[in-house]
């Protein structure tokens, strides 16, 4: 997919090449041959957050799922906590979170979600 994306060739052609997906792999690689969803990822494969990372000046939230199989979650903390102030970053990494910090069937938000937000917004508005 990887590939196939650098080299720009087109969501309908990419599905065709990668044949149809099994479950997730639809989302993985915008199966559907939706052009934009495609568009996305190629932008998204060798983008690099950090510069983003360093200008931040607001409180930041970085919330993830410990069983994300698309995001990389240490290393995504790890930058993080390497870019951003330290005085501006809260980390939760909620156990048994996927990438949409979803569980179970049918999908709900994993426990501890509610209050890593709402225990984060509270602080960042300075009400205790």
């Amino acid at each position: 997919m990887v590939e196939l994306a650098r080299d720009g060739v087109s969501a309908a052609d990419a599905a065709a090449r990668l044949g149809p997906p099994d479950g997730d792999e639809l989302d993985a690689y915008g199966g559907t041959g939706d052009a934009a969803e495609w568009a996305l990822h190629r932008r998204l494969i060798d983008h690099d957050p950090r510069p983003a990372l360093r200008r931040l000046t607001v409180p930041v939230l970085a919330l993830f799922g410990a069983d994300d199989e698309i995001t990389p979650v240490a290393v995504s903390v790890e930058a993080f906590r390497a870019e951003v102030r330290p005085d501006l970053l809260t980390v939760a990494v909620l156990p048994g979170g996927d990438h949409r910090v979803q569980t179970g069937e049918p999908r709900r938000l994993v426990e501890g979600y509610g209050s890593a937000l709402v225990g984060f917004v509270r602080v960042a508005a300075g009400v205790t």
